[in-house]
Parts: structure tokens; sequence; C-alpha cells
């Protein structure tokens, strides 16, 4: 099973909206954006692998954390994400692994 070697968010409504998560394959920067037009969430995760984040790093704003990123993977549907809302806590990443490695053949 492919576990978070370290995984945090921050803001929580209803699901996390931002999140940094370490893996075996990268560490990640997931993105649910608030949509002003709409008065809700977006349903979906932007997804971007970044460098990795310091502990020192971590305790500091994420905002414009997407700017340095190393990549843009696809979108991830928020309720993909393996997160235990009740115990809120990360699960298991095998379901997302697709999400996490990037293929030459998209052009991107």
């Amino acid at each position: 099973m492919a576990q978070w070697l370290h995984a945090e968010y921050r803001d929580f409504c209803d699901y996390p909206r931002m999140m940094v998560c370490t893996g075996d394959e990268g560490t990640f920067l997931f993105l649910s954006r608030f949509d002003e037009t709409a008065d809700e969430y977006l349903d979906y995760y932007e997804v971007y692998r970044i460098h990795p984040v310091t502990e020192s790093a971590a305790c500091l704003s994420w905002y414009g954390l997407e700017t340095q990123a190393l990549a843009r993977l696809p979108n991830l549907p928020v309720s993909e994400f393996p997160f235990d809302i009740r115990e809120r806590r990360f699960l298991a990443y095998d379901p997302i692994i697709r999400f996490l490695q990037e293929d030459d053949s998209r052009g991107g």
C-alpha cells in the first residue's frame, strides 16, 4: 500500500481544501479553490508536483505555492482523494497514483 511519508492540510470545509503530500512519487500540492461567483468550493483539486517542503517552510503561508510548481498534473475530483472525513486522516493513496504520474503523451 502506498502511504504518504508526510501529509498535511489547511482549510477544511467538508473536505481539505489545500494539502501538501509527500510520497514515493514526489511532493504534491492539492488545491481546491473557492469560486466567489458560485459561492462554493470547486469539486476538484488542481494538482501540482512541487519541490519538497521543509518543516520550517510548512509552517509558513502556502499562498502562491502553486506558482513554484515543477509540473501541473490533471485535476483530481475532490471525492476521489483518499481521505477519511470523519477521522480527518489521510489514507493510502493507491487509488490516485495514476493522477500523480506525469504522462509525456499528454503533451505537457
